[in-house]
């Protein structure tokens, strides 16, 4: 059988600083999709609302109006195998449950400005609080890493409280409506 509905999220970031540096991803469909087999739902304009530093475990900051986001704010977007769709890595996306028998997949490619440094973080906790460790890391470092094991100790560049911006359904609505 297929998956579970992946629940709404945002890709890890991989720059300190989202809010001056722009970073994609291609998301490329290897078979035809839509909401019948797991297809990718995005909010416009959310990637506007948390670009502070993400890692793999950072709490989704939308969690509190998951489904109010997906009923009234998302967009299915269906593609035919071979089409891609480009968006900034902080935009809230999810994919719908695949019931079906078949796999639905799909590659995922990451762009970068080439003269920017590269940063994993991981998310922790210490005393109750939500921390990022931020680790720089080169350029072949995504190629081999396995996602939510800890990087070698020698690119730990820092560690900073993890910071979640709280997702206002009314900015989101006025933001949708001037861009469309």
């Amino acid at each position: 059988p297929g998956f579970a509905l992946l629940p709404m999220h945002q890709d890890t970031s991989i720059v300190q600083d989202e809010s001056k540096i722009q970073c994609v991803t291609i998301w490329v469909a290897l078979v035809d999709v839509d909401e019948s087999n797991g297809g990718l739902s995005m909010i416009p304009c959310s990637h506007l609302h948390h670009r502070s530093p993400r890692a793999l475990f950072t709490p989704f900051p939308g969690r509190a109006c998951e489904d109010e986001l997906r009923k009234n704010f998302s967009r299915q977007v269906p593609l035919k195998a071979g089409e891609a769709v480009v968006f900034d890595r902080s935009v809230f996306h999810d994919s719908a449950p695949n019931p079906t028998e078949s796999r639905r997949p799909a590659v995922q490619i990451v762009l970068a400005p080439k003269h920017q440094p590269a940063y994993y973080h991981m998310h922790r906790e210490v005393n109750g609080q939500a921390m990022l460790d931020c680790y720089s890391v080169p350029d072949h470092f995504f190629l081999t890493h396995v996602f939510g094991t800890e990087p070698p100790v020698e690119y730990k560049v820092g560690t900073m409280p993890e910071k979640l911006d709280t997702v206002c359904l009314e900015t989101l609505a006025a933001l949708q409506k001037a861009s469309a």
